[in-house]
């Protein structure tokens, strides 16, 4: 005999799933299979309709699913039929329908059928997949063929309809194999279902193999189009069988699970648990780095406080008793006598349970740390995984087959976030990697956003709305009409440093592949193109590329060895025909923020809606996706959160600790007892007529009994420790350096792009007083400027010019510029020059054919009015004179002239000579 089940909604009416059996009873000369319906009710299976199928079947698969797009299930049998050269698959399909002579009973009515060509070697599997995403599933059928002296496995999709017809057919050439697995699933996140086959060669290679199969939508029969799956071992690995297939859904993406190879390979998955910012300061100025710890710890309770204890019990009586009535008569007066003789039998029982609940006090453990570095918490575990991946046309793709177990015990770790930002697919797996970023901090937020037509109401503004609804009728995406070459791009406002950009894509199920093959430029000034591969191909503008289909988040990591990328100007373009529609696009800069860039102020005015407001000091609220738990007005959150911190210039350095410790111990006695008692016991009454009844009762009694105690006891804990140190500020420093700040603390969560979603924790601070605002405020940030000094080539033949602009120093100031020749071991000091409004300065330094070759240090320094000269401004750069390179001409323009072999003289201003 075989069976199957399988589980649907056949009434079609949301009311749950229904089961279904399919059993083939084998032996007879035309085997029967019976399809049953059964439903649940009162917590008892209930058969519902069942329909016999009679045939010479000598194998079956059922499966359930919405083949017509009803919303109603349908039932799916495949079955392998016939004798020697009439071996052939059958497919029929049912629903279940009201009777219609009697509307009260459900019966199963056939509604289509198909029979395949060709003899087949009594191999079947079945699958529904939504093969073309049109809503409905198609039935697909792999089975073993024999045609001619050819061996192929053969997978057919069908069509329903009446009379179910062939829609294609993929051959797959094997040797004999002696199992077939199948299954369906959207393995590649693109919305359409592929077919995986997995099956054993028995002869030849006698290995394991599977590939993947894909409906070619250019094919006007679409035809499954055959793909591979890239193995552990390029031969596969020898195994005895070959098995059923599943897929499950893992975090959002489909994921093939197979265990059936010898081989594994260990993974390190890394999980985002907290991201801690360093409290606010001003980063030149502050005399020794800022510090924070986040912590959690093992608890043990050692008071018992409250207990509960509650009894159960009963009994049972049984007696078994004979007896006999006599009547007789002595000297007159009637006696009557009525004897019983009872065999007794009784028994107690009760049980007796204790829990009592205890709190008491824990010792935190610091498992992240850092030292002036925003940083994360993260949870690392290796894993031992059984693995298959998938890949199509030879490049391996998202979604892979893995069976894994832990093979190390969790650990947490931590690391600075922007080491974390460039470990995105490196050490830490780029299946859960996300970016840990202050989502008020989007540098999107001011920027301005355009695109290159505009689809209705969908303006380009609403990628920047801080709404992440990927559904276009919802109001906040942007989309452009179909066009060539489609872009949406955002102005920043100023050249920033850029460490990542998210790209939120277009999730309805109509036009999810809107953002397709998309890509991503960034440039410091304007596009001069809007050709992507004119765009690629300019130096000066950064490209990224993503290929296939995105999920619903595609994080770009533009930070490389320490170094951010500089932009204003980005840009998502298609590279062909379509539409450009996008939920959102954020970017963001390197984690730390200055005092005065700060938000003033947190709150939540609607706490179930899972987002918190961020008060910015320029007027603006922005919305942050989280829970906010302290402040948070009305619970005991606000408990323990630390009071605001000053400050200022020749102060303090200022600690702070926030902690909250719970444990729970939990004591569990169990007792249980039982007394029994077994005994004789007559019964005898005696009647005298007339005269009183009188009753004797006599017997014995034996009783025995026992107890039984068992207890256990559980202790948890939850804590976490939240402390950082502020650093004071150097003395010398301007008083409008000076800031309070508070720390606030909350729940997110992330999603990588591969569709991994994990819940973490952000402590962040508001800046609620800078105690300096106007001019004072700008000459704070004068003393925080980092100027650089580039030349535009950096060597040349003695004689030679170079072109040397610097930026960054204080507006207005002048700069001393010096130089140190090879071989010497301190600076000369050449001149003073005069830098512009905008912090800027360009020259020429001339050099002369009788100057040392070698390699010359220039540097330029500046100290802004009213500071010490601590807080004086340095950059340096270098230029080298090769005797056997090119002479540098002057380059054209107004620019004042340096020589460097000048003796000292100072001439203001600068002129040409």
């Amino acid at each position: 005999m075989s069976a199957k089940a399988a589980i649907g909604e056949l009434g079609g009416k949301g009311l749950g799933a229904d089961l279904v059996t399919a059993v083939l009873t084998t032996g007879a000369s035309n085997p029967a299979i019976k399809i049953e319906t059964f439903t649940n009710k009162n917590q008892q299976l209930t058969s519902l309709a069942s329909t016999e199928q009679i045939s010479s079947a000598n194998r079956i698969a059922l499966a359930v699913g919405d083949i017509d797009a009803s919303g109603q299930d349908s039932i799916v049998l495949a079955a392998h039929i016939g004798q020697d050269d009439a071996r052939r698959v059958s497919v029929t399909t049912w629903k279940l329908v009201p009777d219609p002579a009697i509307t009260t009973t459900l019966v199963l009515s056939r509604t289509g059928s198909w029979l395949s060509t060709g003899i087949s070697n009594e191999q079947v599997e079945l699958a529904l997949g939504d093969l073309d995403a049109d809503g409905r599933y198609e039935i697909i059928v792999a089975d073993h063929i024999i045609d001619g002296g050819d061996i192929d496995l053969r997978v057919t999709t069908l069509n329903t309809g009446e009379q179910l017809t062939t829609r294609g057919i993929y051959l797959h050439p094997s040797d004999p194999i002696s199992r077939i697995g199948l299954v369906s699933s959207t393995l590649d996140q693109s919305g359409y279902y592929g077919v995986v086959v997995g099956f054993r060669a028995i002869f030849g290679s006698d290995r394991y193999q599977m590939f993947y199969a894909l409906a070619d939508n250019a094919d006007a029969q679409n035809a499954l189009s055959g793909t591979g799956l890239r193995r552990v071992a390029a031969q596969g690995d020898p195994i005895a069988s070959g098995g059923p297939l599943a897929v499950g859904n893992f975090n959002g993406s489909d994921k093939l699970t197979a265990r059936y190879l010898d081989q594994c390979r260990t993974v390190t998955e890394a999980h985002l648990n907290a991201v801690v910012f360093m409290p606010p300061h001003w980063s030149k100025l502050n005399a020794s780095g800022t510090s924070g710890r986040f912590g959690r710890g093992n608890s043990e309770a050692n008071e018992v406080g409250t207990s509960v204890r509650t009894t159960k019990g009963g009994s049972v009586n049984a007696s078994l008793g004979v007896g006999f009535n006599a009547s007789f008569d002595i000297f007159g007066p009637k006696i009557e006598n009525k004897t019983i003789v009872h065999a007794t039998y009784s028994r107690d029982w009760y049980t007796q349970s204790t829990r009592s609940n205890s709190q008491n006090t824990t010792t935190v453990t610091t498992v992240g740390q850092s030292n002036d570095l925003d940083f994360v918490v993260f949870d690392q575990i290796d894993y031992t995984c059984y693995n298959y991946e998938l890949e199509r046309d030879g490049a391996p793709q998202d979604a892979s087959s893995l069976t894994c177990q832990p093979s190390s015990p969790l650990l947490w770790s931590g690391r600075d976030i922007g080491s974390w930002a460039e470990q995105a697919g490196g050490a830490i797996s780029k299946y859960q990697w996300m970016p840990a970023a202050r989502e008020w901090a989007n540098l999107a937020f001011n920027g301005i956003a355009t695109q290159s037509s505009t689809a209705g109401e969908a303006v380009a503004a609403r990628a920047i709305d801080g709404e992440f609804d990927g559904e276009l009728a919802n109001g906040s995406m942007s989309s452009t009409k179909v066009e060539k070459q489609p872009w949406w791009q955002v102005d920043l406002g100023s050249v920033q440093n850029i460490d990542t950009i998210s790209v939120w894509s277009r999730l309805d199920s109509c036009c999810y592949s809107d953002t397709i093959d998309f890509k991503v430029f960034v440039s410091e000034t304007p596009f001069t193109s809007n050709d992507p591969a004119v765009l690629e191909g300019q130096t000066n503008v950064y490209s990224y590329t993503h290929s296939g289909q995105p999920g619903p988040v595609t994080h770009i990591v533009t930070r490389a060895a320490g170094k951010s990328q500089r932009g204003r100007y980005l840009r998502v373009q298609l590279p062909g025909n379509g539409t450009l529609a996008l939920a959102e696009v954020q970017v963001f800069g390197p984690a730390h923020r200055e005092p005065d860039q700060m938000p003033i102020a947190v709150g939540d005015n609607d706490p179930d809606d899972g987002t918190f407001d961020v008060y910015m000091r320029d007027g603006t609220i922005r919305k942050v996706h989280g829970t906010l738990l302290w402040p948070r007005e009305g619970t005991s959150y606000n408990a323990g959160r630390p009071a605001p911190q000053a400050v200022s210039p020749g102060g303090n350095n200022m600690n702070w600790s926030m902690r909250q410790d719970k444990t729970t111990r939990q004591l569990s006695a169990e007792e249980t007892g039982e007394n029994n008692a077994i005994g004789i016991q007559v019964e005898t009454e005696f009647s005298i007529k007339p005269g009183p009844v009188v009753k004797a009762i006599a017997g014995g009694r034996y009783t025995w009994g026992e107890r039984r105690g068992s207890s256990t006891v559980r202790a948890y804990g939850s804590n976490f420790e939240l402390s950082g140190t502020a650093a004071k500020l150097v003395s010398s420093a301007p008083a409008a350096c000076g800031y309070v700040f508070q720390p606030y603390y909350y729940e997110t969560s992330g999603m990588s792009s591969y569709g991994f979603i994990t819940s973490y924790r952000v402590v962040d601070y508001v800046v609620p007083a800078l105690t300096g605002r106007g001019s004072a405020l700008d000459a704070c940030r004068q003393a925080l400027q980092t100027p650089v000094i580039e030349s535009d080539v950096v060597s040349g033949k003695p004689g030679s010019a170079f072109s040397l602009t610097a930026a960054g120093f204080p507006a207005n100031s002048k700069a001393t510029l010096a130089v140190k020749e090879p071989g010497a071991t301190s600076f000369r000091t050449i001149t003073q020059l005069n830098v512009n409004s905008n912090g800027q300065l360009t020259f020429v330094l001339l050099t002369n054919q009788s100057d040392t070759p070698g390699v010359y240090t220039i540097r330029l320094s500046s100290t802004p009015t009213g500071t010490s000269s601590q807080q004086t401004l340095v950059a340096e750069t270098t230029v080298t004179l090769d005797a056997n390179g090119t002479l540098l001409p002057r380059p054209p323009g107004d620019d004042p002239d340096v020589t460097l072999s000048s003796d000292g003289k100072v001439y203001l201003p600068i002129v040409r000579r």
